[in-house]
């Protein structure tokens, strides 16, 4: 485990270069960039969810948990990516400390105090003792994460009792809103469809778990004895303004920024995963942004929130 700050110099042992981006050079099971065009992605993607939650950083009860200011609290955030979420967290909750666990380096130029990174791979458990955090959370770790139990029980390690773990999720690959059967969303959007095939397919074919959200996750929860009190709420992303539903609408006009950059951040994943040619990938990716914000195109990004308390003995 390392600590990282701004006072650290940031040089080429975090990362490998790959066709013209930076990759995090410690786990080959994670190949989604590591650059700043990403980051920018994830910042674009954090807000997308903040929209979609009412302007709120979670729709589980942290709050409940942490009260006003968090004092003498502590959160951890698993897989903090561009730290925009442990950041906010830690200006909503002035008295907590927060702590973003990741790969990489978080490259922030400003942090709060109260608000450190530090780098690990979470997959291979995480470097806290028991009871160490009040709140775990963790949000879009698909293409990460091979043992969902595993982790789920490493976060409720180091929890405490009465503490929260949170867990936020995809539950199938991206597709379109409402019950409309595969083979006519195929007809309503070729091209996007192809791409969600295509990185569907790399996800499987990488031995991860792309059903997480909606199955694995609240199944783990569920399944361990030391949890209690489980909920669920599906709140899918749209990845354009389609919907009349303001919250719905405004995550949808931040998620162009997402979506305009997800078929440049899966480039690599998709081609290793699916053996095609950069110009197989090319067409694919023509055929998404074709589909992307056209008219009866209702995409979204389907999400779980999960979350359950620690028992107190």
């Amino acid at each position: 485990m390392s600590d990282f700050s701004l006072h650290t110099s940031v040089d080429g042992g975090f990362f490998r270069e790959d066709n013209g981006r930076k990759f995090q050079a410690h786990n080959d099971d994670y190949v989604l960039p590591a650059d700043q065009q990403e980051l920018d992605r994830l910042d674009h993607q954090h807000y997308g969810f903040k929209a979609r939650q009412g302007g709120k950083n979670y729709l589980a009860p942290i709050k409940a948990v942490l009260g006003n200011d968090g004092r003498g609290k502590r959160i951890l955030d698993v897989g903090t990516g561009s730290g925009i979420w442990a950041i906010e967290m830690a200006q909503e909750y002035p008295a907590a400390e927060v702590v973003g666990l990741d790969l990489a380096p978080v490259q922030k130029e400003t942090v709060p105090e109260n608000c450190r990174f530090e780098i690990d791979d979470a997959s291979k458990g995480l470097p806290f003792p028991d009871g160490t955090f009040d709140v775990v959370h963790a949000r879009l770790l698909t293409v990460g994460i091979r043992h969902w139990r595993g982790l789920v029980n490493d976060m409720v390690r180091v929890l405490q009792p009465g503490g929260l773990a949170v867990l936020v999720e995809m539950d199938g690959m991206l597709r379109l809103d409402g019950d409309i059967p595969l083979e006519q969303q195929r007809e309503v959007a070729p091209g996007y469809t192809k791409f969600c095939d295509y990185l569907d397919m790399a996800i499987v074919k990488r031995g991860l778990d792309n059903l997480a959200g909606g199955s694995t996750i609240p199944q783990a929860l569920a399944q361990h004895p030391d949890l209690q009190d489980l909920e669920q709420v599906y709140a899918p992303l749209p990845f354009w303004p389609w919907s009349e539903d303001p919250q719905m609408r405004e995550a949808g006009r931040i998620m162009l920024g997402d979506s305009a950059e997800v078929p440049h951040a899966c480039r690599l994943f998709i081609v290793d995963a699916c053996e095609i040619s950069m110009q197989q990938y090319d067409e694919v990716t023509r055929g998404w942004f074709h589909d992307l914000g056209r008219e009866g195109v209702h995409s979204i990004l389907p999400i779980w929130h999960n979350w359950a308390f620690k028992k107190v003995p």
